[in-house]
């Protein structure tokens, strides 16, 4: 039975993969990984994530923010957002939610960003 494997999360434009990004991910299907889910955790990573999508065809994207980020959360990040839903390689939405594990971002602050 032939299969590949579907990568539900990686962060593939964190800075730890600066120096070998593009030989990271363009290696990927030769160890049979098929597809792979980037999700966004920032208003500056919507931008790169969709970047990257764009140039890598089992590369998609999923659109949010962190709650460590809640405080980016403004009107022109909601904008940015809702026109990259429309993207066709954009599959999913997230991250989302709260985090309170660490004590990073105020909860109000993450709850109003959630909302």
């Amino acid at each position: 039975m032939e299969y590949s494997l579907f990568d539900s999360h990686a962060h593939l434009d964190d800075k730890a993969f600066e120096e070998d990004r593009a030989e990271l991910i363009s290696s990927l299907p030769s160890y049979g990984v098929g597809c792979v889910v980037n999700p966004t955790y920032s208003r500056e990573s919507m931008i790169s994530v969709l970047a990257l999508a764009e140039k890598y065809p089992f590369l998609y994207a999923a659109m949010g923010i962190h709650p460590e980020n809640a405080e980016d959360w403004d009107p022109e990040t909601e904008k940015l957002l809702r026109e990259n839903l429309q993207h066709p390689k954009v599959k999913a939405i997230g991250e989302i939610g709260l985090d309170y594990h660490y004590d990073h971002t105020d909860k109000e602050l993450q709850k109003k960003a959630f909302r």
